[in-house]
């Protein structure tokens, strides 16, 4: 038999990276290996070998590995500290083994970095997007003893919800997600990966999901700071072959405005984070705090919805909390149709606190009124009648407002079976809910009647409105050159006949023109 040839010697070596270079040397293969007994999957398309700069031949396996299909699985890169970039599904993959230094893990991992493994610059990973969160598993490694299993080197990483919305890419800076805590490996779970990782929030400061510059909402992992009954936080990612999870809890929304900073917010809401394989993100659990200048709302709002509920019309007093389509809505609110005035009545009297968050585009709406541009409230004292609505309020950043004020005639008789009302109203609303200041002039129409104590009962609202936006500023400078038309008309129709005949419809339309002044400047 004859000897085994020599191991070729560092002059060898460096002879031969004269003739070829640095350029890995191979060619294209079709397998499927299997990293250890019973370990992960590498589906192989090349195999070559390279000097790296210590003039070692390293030898690579380059593939994908096989990944399970639920859950968006990938492999990603990361330079340094910088966010992990996606690669390619079909671009492949080294996997390499240093039997010198570590022979009992396979790495993957590039050549250059044989010789350390343990502190890679550039390492891979496994990236997952798991809905409004994604997670990232770098520099994993397969263990001879434990070939079960992904050995993750480096600390993986959660990018949730709020660190997301303030990336441009695959992955969001490492410095603005969360950090798992360390422990448990990526184990095989037949052809998929299962994990149960818990979450680090030691020094996770909040970030902002809407920022408006002078007003924002904030996402805090810790609600104990506002509220002292919230419990400590807490967040867990769960995948397993058929599905995952994430839920993180007792986290707070925070609404920060020039009346009430980060430290003393006028409103802010504490909850749960949910998302999962078969459900959409939800926020559940949520409660609503009020402090600040709005501190006093919070016992008068409670008072208040209790006395509605237990008026007729007011059953649906009470706060209205839901997330949908990426918009989550937050509505303190509660309407009394009517109430008696001595030798008349007011209806329609409606309290509105709350917000509006939207994800994606990002917007912020925040108001609090009595009665609405939709639905004004409406008293009658015959012979008059009058309607009135105030709105104040956030847009986008923007201070907003909108009043109401209405003087007309108006009849009520009660003749005991049966009872009505009548009344004509001109009003004028100025608002700026849209940006710009519009200016209105309404012609609202009022009829109701009631037989046997509300058996019978029907209620018509008319309503017509024309209204301008100037071009502001006004001349002197400049002269004004265009202005903009606005009419809008409203219809609302209520009618109940016993239980038998139900009928609840309300319209609201408007429609613009744009005018050019003859004047030019």
């Amino acid at each position: 038999m004859p000897p085994a040839p020599p191991i070729p010697g560092p002059k060898l070596l460096a002879a031969l990276a004269d003739v070829i270079g640095q350029s890995p040397v191979g060619g294209p293969v079709l397998a499927s290996v299997q990293i250890g007994d019973s370990g992960p999957v590498l589906r192989i398309s090349r195999i070559d070998a390279t000097l790296n700069q210590d003039q070692v031949l390293v030898a690579a396996l380059r593939g994908t590995p096989a990944l399970p299909a639920t859950g968006s699985w990938t492999v990603g890169r990361q330079t340094g500290t910088q966010a992990p970039v996606a690669l390619d599904p079909h671009q492949p993959v080294p996997l390499v083994r240093s039997t010198s230094v570590d022979p009992q893990h396979w790495h993957l991992a590039d050549p250059s970095e044989i010789g350390r493994l343990t502190a890679q610059q550039d390492s891979y990973g496994l990236l997952q997007a798991t809905g409004t969160q994604r997670s990232f598993f770098a520099s994993p490694r397969v263990n001879a003893l434990a070939p079960g299993e992904f050995d993750i080197q480096k600390q993986p990483h959660l990018a949730d919800v709020g660190a997301l919305l303030n990336s441009t890419g695959a992955f969001a800076d490492i410095a603005s997600t969360l950090g798992f805590k360390p422990g448990q490996n990526l184990k095989l779970d037949g052809d998929g990966l299962a994990v149960h990782r818990d979450v680090d929030f030691a020094g996770v400061p909040a970030k902002p999901l809407i920022d408006f510059g002078a007003v924002k909402i904030l996402l805090a992992y810790d609600a104990r700071p506002f509220d002292n009954k919230a419990q400590a936080p807490k967040a867990a990612l769960d995948i397993k072959k058929d599905g995952w999870s994430v839920d993180i809890q007792n986290v707070a929304l925070v609404l920060v405005t020039p009346y009430g900073d980060e430290k003393a917010p006028i409103l802010w809401l504490v909850g749960d984070l949910h998302a999962d394989q078969g459900t959409a993100p939800t926020f559940s659990n949520l409660t609503v705090r009020y402090g600040g200048k709005l501190d006093p709302v919070q016992n008068v709002f409670s008072k208040l919805s209790e006395l509605a509920k237990n008026l007729p019309g007011g059953a649906a007093a009470g706060i209205d909390v839901h997330f949908s389509a990426g918009r989550l809505t937050v509505r303190e609110v509660f309407a009394l149709p009517k109430l008696p005035l001595g030798l008349g009545q007011v209806t329609d009297v409606a309290l509105d606190l709350g917000m509006t968050l939207g994800l994606a585009p990002k917007s912020l709406e925040f108001t609090a009124g009595i009665g609405s541009q939709e639905k004004p409230f409406h008293w009658l004292v015959s012979p008059l009648s009058g309607t009135g609505a105030v709105e104040v309020g956030v847009r986008d950043g923007d201070p907003t407002i909108m009043i109401e004020g209405g003087l007309g005639v108006g009849l009520s008789i009660d003749v005991g079976i049966a009872s009505g009302a009548a009344s004509v109203v001109i009003a004028l609303q100025v608002d700026n809910k849209t940006g710009v200041f519009i200016i209105r002039a309404i012609l609202v129409a009022n009829a109701s009647v009631d037989v046997l104590g509300g058996l019978v009962s029907a209620s018509l609202t008319m309503s017509a409105a024309l209204g301008l936006v100037p071009d502001f500023p006004f001349p002197p400078p400049p002269i004004m050159t265009q202005i903009t038309l606005l009419a809008a008309v409203g219809v609302g129709i209520h009618l109940t006949v016993g239980w038998l005949v139900h009928v609840d419809f309300d319209g609201y339309w408007q429609f613009t023109q744009t005018l050019k002044s003859p004047i030019t400047l």
